[in-house]
This record gives C-alpha cells, sequence and structure tokens, in this order.
C-alpha cells in the first residue's frame, strides 16, 4: 500500500510538475496595443483630426463613456486694413508705425540722387549694363567685372544674369525701425503730422474720389495734433 501510495506521489508530483512546465514554456502574452482612434470634426469650413488612445479594458461596457474637452481652436486673425487706426493713448511704437507706414512722405528723398553708386559697383567687380543690350553682353569683361541691370523703379538695386538682386543702396538714412528708434521721442509727432499732411495732398491730387481714406487720415491727423498740441508748442 505505501509503495502504491509512494508511486501515486511520485506520479502526482511528476504530473504537476509536467503541468508548471507547460506552462512555463508558454510565452507570456501581452496586451495588444490598440492603434490610436481617429476623429475628424469640422468648425468654419475647416477639417480638425484629433487621436485620442481607445479604452483597453474588458469591461468597457459597464464603464461611463468619458467626456472629451472641446478643442481650443484659434481663429485666423483678419488682415489689418489700409490705414490702422491710432490708439487713443498712442506710445512712441505706435508713432513709430505710423510713420514707417509712409516713411516716404516723413523723410527727405532716400536713397539720395547724388549717392555714387559707380563706387559700389566697382568695390563689387560689377559693372551696370542697360537692359536692352544685357542678353548680349558677355558675363565678364577684360578687367573680371560681372555684368549687372538695374531694376526699373528701384534706384540702387541691381540684378544679376542669374536672377540674384543686389542692394547697393546706403545703409546711412534708411528707413527702419531701428533707425526711428535712434530719434527723440518728442520729435516723433511732428515727423508724422508732415507725412500725414504730405499723403493728404497727394490723394487729394492723384485719388479725389477716395473719400473714405480722406476721412480716415483727416482723422488720423486732427487726433495726433490734439494729442501733442502742447508737447509740440
Amino acid at each position: 500500500m505505501s509503495n502504491d501510495l509512494g508511486v501515486q506521489k511520485k506520479k502526482h508530483k511528476y504530473i504537476d510538475s509536467e503541468e508548471e512546465e507547460q506552462q512555463q514554456q508558454q510565452p507570456v502574452q501581452q496586451p495588444q496595443e490598440q492603434s490610436p482612434i481617429a476623429q475628424t470634426i469640422t468648425v468654419d469650413n475647416q477639417k480638425w483630426k484629433y487621436l485620442f488612445e481607445p479604452d483597453s479594458s474588458e469591461q468597457q461596457e459597464e464603464k461611463k463613456v468619458k467626456k472629451i474637452p472641446n478643442p481650443q481652436i484659434t481663429k485666423q486673425k483678419q488682415p489689418e486694413q489700409r490705414v490702422k487706426q491710432i490708439k487713443s493713448n498712442p506710445d512712441t511704437d505706435d508713432l513709430r508705425y505710423e510713420i514707417l507706414t509712409r516713411w516716404w512722405y516723413c523723410f527727405d528723398q532716400w536713397p539720395p540722387s547724388d549717392f555714387d553708386y559707380e563706387e559700389a559697383l566697382n568695390k563689387y567687380k560689377l559693372r551696370k549694363v542697360d537692359l536692352s543690350v544685357f542678353k548680349r553682353e558677355s558675363e565678364m569683361n577684360g578687367q573680371g567685372f560681372r555684368k549687372v541691370y538695374e531694376v526699373n523703379g528701384y534706384k540702387g538695386v541691381f540684378r544679376t544674369s542669374a536672377g540674384d538682386t543686389l542692394d547697393l543702396r546706403p545703409k546711412e538714412g534708411c528707413p527702419s525701425f531701428e533707425q526711428i528708434s535712434k530719434i527723440n521721442s518728442k520729435n516723433l509727432p511732428k515727423i508724422l503730422i508732415k507725412g500725414l499732411k504730405a499723403q493728404l495732398e497727394d490723394l487729394i491730387k492723384y485719388e479725389p474720389n477716395n473719400k473714405q481714406l480722406k476721412k480716415n487720415l483727416e482723422h488720423q491727423l486732427a487726433q495726433i495734433q490734439n494729442q501733442y498740441r502742447k508737447q509740440m508748442e
């Protein structure tokens, strides 16, 4: 009896160990990763696609549906109007902005009419060729100077046969925010008033029917004059 029991025990242990061995040999099943779900919504005639991870739980039906917060959508800014309205209390940056939008009315001619472009061309080994004969001229002359032609309407701006644009205009006096920032802030209202008056004169001369722009410019001019009257006296 004892031997039978012993055999049974050993056999029982053998069977258990074999099952355990089989279980150990079986690969552990990893939970399958589910691909994100794409959801497309349409707002203001534009499609927006959002990805969110699906619920991997086995009890999806028992769980309550989670509310997804509404996505934050940034609307595109409307393009600026032709004439930017002056704020009620404009600071110096607003004045500089208004001056730059009409700098040719506010400052003397730039580039200066008497600027020597030949010196600038020689510095970079360039030679100016008339556009009418540009294609017939050789790329390089005997002195090693490359041919360029001046862009119509942009004095001091040249272009090569390869299409490269070269700006040889002087940096001194160039109207830019950096240059205007060097001007004393007390002088900015006077410069802007000068530019607005000159712009109005040209508008009346060349576009007499543009009543809306004329009204906007007159409003800006009166606003600046009233606000900085004491400062300019």
